[in-house]
């Protein structure tokens, strides 16, 4: 995501202060073709976050 207002003509924006995780595939695809890839990204992100 990108806080600068450009959408990338896909990419949503989010004004406030976040950490953004990139996952291949779409949002169709993560429940299924990229879940691997999807929890792994999402616990590297806790660990980093909450293991300081």
């Amino acid at each position: 995501m990108r806080t600068d207002g450009a959408t990338d003509g896909w990419r949503s924006t989010w004004p406030q202060p976040h950490d953004a995780v990139d996952i291949p595939g779409n949002h169709e695809e993560l429940p299924y073709e990229q879940v691997e890839a999807f929890t792994t990204g999402i616990r590297e992100w806790l660990h980093q976050t909450f293991d300081r």
